[in-house]
């Protein structure tokens, strides 16, 4: 509901497809929430870490957190790489 808007004036800004800038808005959005110390993502892992009897911090897994990183390294790539024109 709060995106819409914001993707709208930023697509007619940088002159992109709003689908694109949609795209962008929603991937950002999971990997800050997927790195927060107390987000969905690491509270879950946490969670599986403690029913397997490993005591563990949400900083200390902070740097296990593969996915959320890689998903932040390919959104970069995805941002850089020119988009062709139809």
């Amino acid at each position: 509901v709060i995106a819409g808007p914001i993707a709208r004036e930023l697509s007619v800004k940088f002159r992109c497809s709003p689908k694109r800038v949609a795209g962008i808005l929603d991937t950002a959005s999971c990997v800050v929430q997927g790195l927060i110390p107390y987000g969905a993502q690491m509270l879950i892992a946490i969670g599986v870490a403690a029913s397997a009897g490993v005591k563990v911090s949400s900083m200390g897994l902070l740097g296990q957190m593969v996915y959320p990183l890689l998903m932040g390294v390919m959104l970069i790539i995805a941002i850089l790489l020119p988009r062709s024109k139809k």
